[in-house]
């Protein structure tokens, strides 16, 4: 999925530079004013240089609007990942739930997780929490797949 992503991206970046350059090639040759207009100020010189020469720059316009598709396409589809806050917080109430089916962990509580985002689904930091009586510091590892949470725990390395 995310090799599809970057490829979308890519291709719709790609295109919308190469059609912005012909624009620009179009623009320089009917005047260098309109050329240079659409390079320092395009806002305002582009459409108005689109409209007044729509014959000439109708292919290029209608190129980058094409290519903008999967430029968008690919943004929007792309999953967003939470923060590491709410994963913390999606995170901590499962966690409990599996320790209290273990013996001796009935009693375990959480006083903190800090999470950080290391990529993709990826996050990575600590727990604190109290087991048996005692206040420990775990190591904590989460993959978020959609809606799927999965993390390994492990005791923090001195």
């Amino acid at each position: 999925m995310e090799a599809v992503l970057v490829l979308l991206i890519g291709v719709g970046v790609i295109g919308c530079v190469m059609a912005w350059l012909w624009f620009l090639v179009v623009a320089f040759r009917v005047n260098e004013g309109y050329g240079l207009g659409c390079m320092l100020i395009p806002i305002p010189v582009a459409l108005i240089f689109l409209f007044e020469h729509w014959q000439k720059a109708k292919r290029p316009f209608l190129v980058q609007l094409a290519a903008c598709v999967p430029l968008l396409l690919g943004v929007v589809i792309a999953p967003t990942n939470p923060s590491p806050e709410k994963v913390a917080a999606k995170a901590k109430p499962l966690i409990l739930q599996e320790w209290k089916k273990r013996p001796g962990l009935g009693n375990a509580t959480i006083q903190t997780i800090s999470l950080t985002h290391k990529g993709g689904g990826v996050y990575s930091g600590f727990i604190e929490a109290t087991l048996d009586g005692k206040t420990e510091r775990l190591s904590l590892r989460v993959v978020v797949d959609r809606e799927t949470i999965r993390w390994e725990i492990k005791p923090e390395a001195n």
